[in-house]
């Protein structure tokens, strides 16, 4: 009754099971968001540098293992050798002040 009567007056109820229960579930999100930052940037890094750049027993290879998976490291292996060729590929501007005189 007296819950019903502070809600009626404009008093927020709140009790202390569904703080602990919003608390846990705040928790759960807020390391669900670190881990898609962490595979994120090791995604990132992948890219960048490959796999075999990682030292053998390093964390980041052991992450890569773990979270990733053969299938996805292989999916970025070739993408960033893809992204290495284009880049081969594109044609170099030179400059009139790089040449030498004759």
């Amino acid at each position: 009754m007296q819950d019903l009567e502070d809600i009626r007056n404009g008093i927020q109820i709140v009790h202390a099971s569904d703080m602990e229960k919003r608390d846990s579930e705040n928790k759960r999100e807020r390391r669900r968001q670190a881990r898609e930052s962490a595979v994120r940037r090791l995604e990132k890094k992948l890219l960048e540098n490959g796999y075999e750049s990682l030292e053998k027993f390093s964390v980041d290879r052991r992450h890569a293992d773990k979270w990733l998976g053969e299938e996805r490291i292989a999916e970025l292996e070739q993408m960033r050798l893809e992204k290495e060729k284009e880049r081969r590929e594109q044609p170099v501007q030179l400059s009139l002040f790089d040449m030498e005189v004759l």
